[in-house]
């Protein structure tokens, strides 16, 4: 993954939330944690009709099958309240990547990560193609552990392991003003599709409390 400028007007496919949606969150969930990944769900639903699974947990492995034959699927922990939701999230990620680019993945990261420690926001998903995204604020910052993972998924899948770096800004916030909303590679490689009408953020949140 490369590392985009510091600043909010370059590298970043720029998404943008209606003004109503936070406070909408916020009265749902008690705080505007997160809040950025689940809006990014949203708007790739209603602009693309694209799919989005979030808190992958693509290291959160079974202790005891931590080293496995490369050819073998690993299992999530089994003691982890959210293993029923992260087995369903890994059978659909290895329907639409293929078995073999998602195990291939898997055993590279497990090694050096844990849990969800660095992976991105959301696994993306329409038809056949798919991409991984991470959700930034306005204010928000990659971590060094996110360029690691991004690193390590561009060396496995090569371009499809490229993570689209996404800044979710509120309707009418001036920035960034040397940019269009989409950089190029997202133009040439996501299809664009008649947009919905926008269904809200409350649609994609979840029953259940995610870690923060």
């Amino acid at each position: 993954m490369k590392k985009p400028r510091a600043d909010i007007d370059t590298g970043y496919e720029i998404f943008r939330y209606d003004s109503r949606w936070l406070a909408d969150y916020r009265r749902r969930r008690g705080s505007g944690g997160k809040f950025a990944q689940y809006a990014l769900m949203s708007l790739l639903w209603d602009e693309y009709q694209i799919k989005s699974l979030t808190w992958l947990h693509i290291g959160m492995v079974e202790p005891s099958n931590r080293v496995l034959d490369p050819t073998e699927a690993y299992e999530p922990t089994r003691s982890a309240k959210s293993y029923a939701i992260t087995l369903q999230h890994w059978k659909t990620m290895r329907k639409v990547m293929g078995g073999n680019r998602f195990n291939d993945l898997q055993h590279a990261i497990v090694p050096r990560f844990k849990t969800f420690t660095g992976e991105p926001d959301l696994f993306c998903y329409r038809g056949d193609d798919w991409f991984f995204a991470e959700a930034k604020s306005a204010v928000d910052t990659v971590r060094q552990s996110q360029y690691d993972w991004g690193r390590v998924a561009s060396n496995v899948l090569g371009a499809a392991g490229e993570i689209y770096m996404c800044r979710v800004l509120e309707e009418g916030d001036p920035r960034p003003a040397a940019q269009h909303n989409r950089t190029a590679r997202w133009e040439s490689n996501i299809k664009p599709c008649a947009p919905r009408r926008r269904t809200g953020i409350t649609r994609v949140l979840p029953r259940h409390r995610c870690p923060d």
